[in-house]
C-alpha cells in the first residue's frame, strides 16, 4: 500500500478533525469514554499557521487516512493524537508517522521525544517496540495516562 506523509495543508485541518474523531472510537465504539479526546481548541488553524503546532497527514489518493501532531518546545518535541482510520491500520503508516515527527525533532535539536495515550488503549507494547520507555502512569478520571519519551541523542 503507498501512502505519503507531508505536513498538512492549512484547508486541510477540518479534515483532520474528523478523521481524529473516527479513529478515536475505534477500537472503543462508544462516544462518551473518548469525547474529551477529540474536543479540540477552535483555534487549531492559527497555532497550526504560527507553528506553534505542527500536523503530518498520511495520504493515498488525495485522501488523508492518518494524522499525527507535534509541539516543539525548548529541546523536547511532544507528540500528540497519532491516529490511523481503523481500515488502514497495521500497514505502517502509524510508525511512519512517529518516524517522521522523529526526524523533524532532530531537525530542530530535540533531544527527546515524548508522548502520552490512554493505557486502556493497551498501545505500550506498540510504543515500547518504537524505542519509547514509559516514565509514569497517572489515574484520569475514568481512565490512566501513560506518559512515555524516547531520547533521541546517543549517550
Amino acid at each position: 500500500m503507498d501512502f505519503l506523509v507531508r505536513k498538512v495543508n492549512l484547508d486541510e485541518i477540518e479534515t483532520v478533525f474528523a478523521v481524529t474523531a473516527e479513529a478515536y472510537l475505534h477500537p472503543y465504539d462508544s462516544e462518551d469514554k473518548v469525547i474529551s479526546a477529540v474536543n479540540e481548541n477552535s483555534k487549531l488553524t492559527e497555532s497550526v499557521e504560527s507553528g506553534d503546532i505542527n500536523i503530518f497527514v498520511a495520504v493515498i489518493d488525495d485522501k488523508i487516512i492518518g494524522a499525527v501532531r507535534y509541539v516543539t518546545k525548548d529541546d523536547i518535541t511532544h507528540l500528540s493524537k497519532l491516529v490511523v482510520l481503523k481500515d488502514y491500520r497495521n500497514k505502517g503508516i502509524a510508525k511512519e508517522l512517529v518516524r517522521m515527527v522523529e526526524l523533524e525533532a532532530k531537525k530542530l535539536n530535540s533531544t527527546k521525544v515524548t508522548l502520552d495515550f490512554m493505557q486502556e488503549k493497551n498501545l505500550r507494547p506498540y510504543y515500547e517496540k518504537l524505542g519509547y520507555t514509559v516514565t509514569e502512569i497517572r489515574e484520569h478520571g475514568n481512565h490512566h495516562d501513560v506518559f512515555a519519551e524516547k531520547n533521541l541523542i546517543k549517550t
